[in-house]
């Protein structure tokens, strides 16, 4: 993921010659009342390497220390952070992030997109626990975000509607059930 703070994610933007064919779109949408936060996360490549490009809206700013993440996402113990930056003013997050070869074979396994807010520093420590033991890291923070991927022949559900678990409000959760992917 990137962590570069530009506030929009500009320097990590990508730009993709992929057809409508290629792509497969997941609508984002808000799972705490009240909120007009919205997006898109949209699966393509960039030659041979597979992307996530994210366009997401009407995000509130990010505390000290906090930063937005955006999670390839099925529970609290079945999840992997693909980016990690900053909003921007207007509250605009955009850019594209690589997905890991080593993550390709598992994307079955993920049924969502996931943006939550977490602190820095919980986050830096889910991934510390997640590299020693060579584990997925825990999902981390308060999601905000929430998309179903599209699979062939369902409708896909955005927000509090999508067939994600609910994350809690400071997820935590165990290993349990994590598939192991090497460390990075």
């Amino acid at each position: 993921g990137s962590d570069d703070g530009d506030g929009g994610g500009g320097s990590t933007a990508t730009t993709t010659t992929a057809s409508n064919e290629d792509l497969t779109i997941v609508t984002l949408g808000p799972l705490g009342g009240g909120s007009s936060a919205q997006g898109q996360a949209v699966f393509a490549r960039a030659g041979d390497q597979p992307i996530l490009q994210i366009n997401l809206s009407g995000l509130q700013p990010a505390g000290k220390g906090e930063t937005y993440i955006v999670w390839l996402y099925n529970s609290n113990a079945v999840a992997f952070p693909l980016a990690r930056d900053q909003a921007n003013q207007q509250g605009n997050l955009t850019g594209a992030a690589p997905i890991p070869q080593e993550i390709v074979p598992l994307l079955p396994q993920f049924g969502c997109i996931d943006v939550s807010l977490a602190s820095s520093q919980e986050t830096a420590t889910a991934l510390q626990e997640a590299a020693r033991g060579r584990t997925l890291p825990r999902h981390s923070g308060q999601s905000v975000l929430r998309g179903e991927i599209p699979r062939q022949g369902a409708e896909p559900a955005s927000g509090a509607a999508s067939n994600c678990e609910v994350a809690a409000p400071q997820a935590g959760g165990g290993a349990g059930g994590q598939p192991t992917t090497p460390a990075q």
